[in-house]
């Protein structure tokens, strides 16, 4: 259907878990919206069983409580209008094609994606893991 339905989250969230290994001894923090496909019982127990805390954030607030949408994707953005702009400057006269955006987009998402902006999408959206007392 192009949706998110119960059965693929559910088959995610098994990857998710066989990859990220959490445990009651070493659990894993999983911030996610409230769609439908997320809140069947059968996958709260899946998460509880498997050590994974979930943390769910009401509809319309991503852009100010999810730390990559706080710190990296706005950041992102900006600089990947930069890139174009700075492009368009020493390409005068030619128009961006698909082949020339692989390049631009990982110019910017170099600049934005940095260990310091992740952390800081944390601090910033009041959701920090590795400083509980902020």
């Amino acid at each position: 259907s192009g949706w998110m339905v119960e059965s693929t989250f559910k088959k995610w969230f098994e990857h998710f878990c066989t990859y990220a290994k959490p445990s009651k001894a070493a659990p894993a923090l999983l911030i996610m919206d409230n769609h439908e496909s997320h809140l069947s019982i059968d996958f709260i127990d899946m998460a509880s069983k498997n050590g994974v805390i979930l943390l769910t954030i009401p509809p319309h607030t991503s852009h100010k409580l999810q730390p990559l949408d706080v710190s990296v994707y706005g950041p992102f953005k900006r600089h990947f209008n930069r890139e174009i702009d700075s492009w368009l400057v020493s390409h005068p006269g030619k128009t961006v094609s698909i082949y020339d955006l692989a390049e631009i987009s990982g110019q910017a998402w170099s600049k934005a994606s940095t260990p310091a902006n992740i952390l800081s999408g944390f601090s910033s959206s009041g959701i920090n893991p590795f400083r509980p007392d902020k």
